[in-house]
């Protein structure tokens, strides 16, 4: 477990990415290509920025620096965390040393949150949804 940070484009990188422990992070203009991120524990902090790949959340968190926007889907398929701290307060959410700002999560594509799960939000930011949100049975939304 640990901390892999990009620093470049992976625009052309097509193919899925899985974050199984640890954080996988984007600094400076970082971008993860077009394939599916699954995140089934640690978390995944992309960089702000819009950022196209389709997201699954099967636990773990995801996360964002300053304004991250989020064209592809995302799907909440076990409990787990929308990161929105404060750069003063996060201490081991953000592995590299980014200047103090409160994060905005900006959704564009779908959003379905499973039967059964909870989705958190950690933080003093905001998370905003601006396309469609299918909410399953049992599912429980915290702050």
């Amino acid at each position: 477990m640990g901390t892999v940070t990009v620093g470049g484009e992976l625009g052309g990188y097509t193919g899925d990415i899985t974050v199984e422990a640890g954080v996988l992070a984007g600094t400076s203009n970082a971008r993860f290509g077009t394939g599916k991120v699954t995140v089934t524990g640690g978390r995944f902090i992309p960089y702000k920025g819009t950022h196209l790949n389709p997201i699954e959340l099967d636990g773990g968190a995801l996360g964002g620096v300053g304004r991250s926007k989020f064209q592809g889907a995302l799907d909440v398929m076990a409990d787990a965390d929308l990161l929105t701290f404060d750069g003063r307060d996060v201490g081991t959410h953000r592995p590299f040393g980014q200047n103090s700002t409160t994060s905005l999560l900006v959704f564009r594509g779908p959003v379905t949150l499973n039967d059964g799960v909870t989705l958190t939000q950690l933080g003093s930011g905001e998370v905003k949804i601006e396309e469609q949100m299918l909410v399953g049975q049992g599912t429980t939304l915290r702050n």
